[in-house]
């Protein structure tokens, strides 16, 4: 399963470290412009388009949808940031490719992810937090605390825009829906952005062989996490146990 992203190496984030060569802004360029040239995507930015938009940056992200402004990239910092860049934008004529920052996050985004119609990006924390954001305005629509260590990975589900998951550094694997966040009414899309709720929390769903309860939580941490197509299926691999688990959404 490839999931259209590059991510740098685990691990907390202590002090300012180096970028691998495949995750620093110019090489970001370079992959944005191949894999938009071969969409279709005849003016797909150069790396001098999208140097000067991020930096250090930890993971990217191609959106599902092809519209009249192109392709479009989210791209997670060592800063907290989370970019939205853009192939071309119709609405101007100089030739320049827009880009919004989102000051997302108070530590370094280890994950984003689209929702399949575009409409929102998911970003996953080193401060223990997955947000939710309106892709056009950079507004954030909700945020869900419910992890106890950084968030390593989350993941949109295919069929409900609100459902997402996430897996952690604490070994916690939660399905979240944000239409459980506070102050908002049902699926009311103008609701302020409040805390979510977790709908479910699985601990220790990857836990190292012979390790007690009482070890590192960095022991049990969940690596990634993925939807089948139909939604109905949450999969998650573990760092330490070498496995990869498949979870009744």
């Amino acid at each position: 399963m490839t999931t259209g992203g590059a991510r740098r190496g685990e691990g907390e984030v202590g002090g300012r470290g180096e970028a691998s060569d495949a995750a620093r802004p110019s090489a970001v360029g370079d992959a944005f412009a191949r894999d938009a040239s071969s969409r279709g995507c005849r003016d797909a930015p150069r790396a001098r388009d999208v140097a000067g938009v991020v930096e250090s940056p930890y993971v990217v992200r191609f959106n599902f949808n092809r519209d009249d402004r192109g392709a479009a990239l989210a791209i997670g910092d060592e800063r907290g940031r989370a970019t939205i860049a853009r192939a071309r934008d119709s609405a101007r004529d100089d030739g320049r490719r827009s880009a919004t920052a989102i000051a997302a996050h108070e530590n370094a985004v280890y994950d984003v992810a689209w929702t399949r119609d575009d409409a929102r990006v998911l970003t996953a924390s080193a401060d223990r937090a997955v947000a939710m954001f309106d892709a056009e305005t950079g507004r954030m629509v909700a945020k869900m605390m419910g992890h106890g260590a950084s968030v390593k990975a989350v993941a949109a589900a295919p069929t409900q825009r609100e459902v997402f998951a996430s897996g952690g550094r604490d070994g916690r694997l939660i399905l979240s829906d944000a239409r459980t966040r506070r102050g908002a009414a049902n699926e009311a899309e103008d609701a302020d952005a409040g805390e979510v709720t977790p709908t479910r929390t699985v601990r220790r769903a990857h836990r190292a062989p012979g390790a007690g309860t009482r070890a590192s939580a960095a022991l049990h941490s969940v690596t990634s996490v993925a939807f089948d197509g139909s939604g109905s299926v949450v999969l998650s691999s573990g760092g330490s146990d070498g496995l990869v688990k498949m979870w009744d959404a």
